[in-house]
């Protein structure tokens, strides 16, 4: 009898013991489950109202595991209902599932898309503190950074992410601040990387903008058009949004600048070009003007190799020959204080780029243009 009592009083905490981890089992299959559903819902084509009908008929299935809640906030903020979605984070945290980090990635995006800066800050700063080498936890931090109009400082953080693990995430927004910085080819190279990682990214109309306005600065305005084509044949009710109304009438040449739809950029197109004699020699004020209107590519390469020096300096002193049809036959470096020959070689790759007018006859030029590099 008092074996039949030793192994009864070890087989009943053995069996709740076993039924313990039955359910924790049961319960993370289904919040994987329900973290797929709701993944797929978030990043599909259809529209907002399709996609929020979607996500709350997961809600009887899904509610309390904590992903469903973040995904549900994350939508929200997609759909600017500001309201519904910081309700449901802040109850999702009560919940005290494996997820937090989750849903504090939600409420940091539902607080810029309200510009309530210092909440983000806030949020951010307890993602940094408690999930410090998640890559999700260092892109968004970048997104408060760049509201902070610390540009470099959150391309840093975001290459620090890629390193980690790559995200079609991180490269997209990436491809923000390269076009901010008027990296323009660097901009459209980092898009493509963040496509191919994740397609269902085209539904963000804000980055297809930025790689059309990459693409006019570049004067590829056909591919731009091409692209905005593409991303309305996904995205049929895109059609109504600020942003490709402001890029259908950038393309079709009604608007100069995007300063004037309060579309700021950091790299304005250059003056209006100086009249053209095609008759005439080739005229030192045409040469200039087209070196400005290429400046911030020019910079922007400068840039970039400044996060890997910082205090890389110097004068460089292009030889640059133009052919009299307006493209650039060959450019070299006559001289140079900098000391960075990669650098040197990409800014002769892009002046080969430059494109001046056609002149009728007349046989190539040769001239030197002097460039002054310093960190500002």
């Amino acid at each position: 009898m008092r074996t039949n009592s030793c192994l009864a009083a070890i087989a009943l905490p053995l069996s709740v013991l076993l039924l313990s981890t039955a359910q924790e089992a049961s319960a993370s299959v289904l919040a994987q489950q329900c973290d797929e559903q709701s993944a797929a819902i978030l990043s599909s084509f259809a529209n907002d109202q399709e996609r929020v009908t979607q996500m709350l008929g997961l809600e009887s299935a899904c509610a309390g595991t904590g992903i469903y809640e973040a995904r549900l906030a994350q939508l929200y903020s997609e759909t600017r209902d500001f309201a519904e979605g910081e309700a449901v984070a802040e109850q999702a945290l009560l919940l005290e599932s494996p997820y937090e980090n989750e849903i504090l990635v939600a409420l940091v995006h539902l607080a810029l898309q309200q510009r309530e800066d210092e909440q983000a800050a806030l949020h951010v700063t307890e993602l940094a503190t408690k999930y410090p080498d998640w890559p999700r936890s260092m892109v968004t931090a970048a997104r408060v950074l760049q509201i902070a109009f610390a540009h470099e400082a959150a391309i840093a953080l975001l290459e620090s992410a890629n390193e980690i693990e790559e995200s079609g995430e991180a490269y997209l927004f990436l491809s923000g601040l390269l076009y901010s910085n008027g990296e323009y080819d660097e901009a459209l190279e980092v898009r493509e990387k963040a496509l191919t990682l994740d397609p269902s990214l085209m539904r963000f109309t804000e980055y297809v903008a930025v790689a059309v306005l990459a693409l006019i600065e570049l004067d590829r305005e056909d591919e731009g058009r091409q692209l905005l084509d593409q991303h309305l044949e996904l995205l049929p009710h895109a059609q109504q949004s600020s942003f490709v109304q402001f890029l259908e009438e950038k393309l079709s040449g009604r608007l100069d600048s995007p300063q004037e739809r309060g579309i700021v950029t950091s790299a304005p197109r250059a003056d209006a070009p100086p009249p053209v004699d095609p008759d005439a020699p080739r005229s030192s004020e045409e040469i200039e003007y087209v070196f400005r209107h290429n400046g911030s590519a020019i910079f922007a390469l400068y840039n970039r190799a400044l996060r890997a020096d910082p205090a890389l300096e110097g004068r460089v002193v292009l030889r640059v020959t133009i052919h009299s049809d307006g493209h650039v036959e060959r450019c070299e470096i006559a001289e140079s204080t900098l000391p960075d020959q990669q650098l040197m070689d990409r800014l002769c790759e892009r002046v080969l780029r430059f494109e001046f007018a056609p002149l009728n006859g007349g046989q190539s030029i040769t001239v030197t243009k002097p460039i002054d590099f310093f960190p500002t």
